[in-house]
């Protein structure tokens, strides 16, 4: 990773799931073990620009509480549980590849 005042930094790479009024969906990730943000979208396709966020139902995080479950539009796919039984295997890996790449690395102290 290049950062904006030339530095070059070796940081661990996730795919995400991210929704916010400027972009939703499955992102490469950076992860940086001191950033003053959770989240920072960049120049990324599909993002909304910073003036023009999205105020749709489908962005929209704040509508409904974190502990409804979510629902199926009516119309979904017959097989989208099993896709999303999918996508969660993979994110469980991917947790485990961050969690392990971070503990590889000389900048991030692991507390256990």
């Amino acid at each position: 990773m290049v950062l904006s005042d030339g530095t070059v930094r070796k940081v661990p790479v996730a795919r995400i799931y991210v929704e916010t009024p400027y972009l939703t969906g499955i992102v490469e990730a950076q992860c940086l073990p001191h950033a003053i943000y959770d989240l920072v979208v960049g120049n990324v396709p599909g993002a909304r620009a910073a003036d023009d966020p999205s105020h749709s139902e489908e962005t929209d995080t704040n509508k409904g509480s974190a502990e409804e479950p979510l629902k199926s539009p009516k119309n979904a796919a017959p097989n989208l549980g099993e896709r999303m039984k999918k996508m969660e295997a993979e994110i469980k890996v991917m947790q485990q590849k961050l969690v392990e790449a971070i503990k590889g690395s000389e900048s991030v102290e692991v507390i256990t």
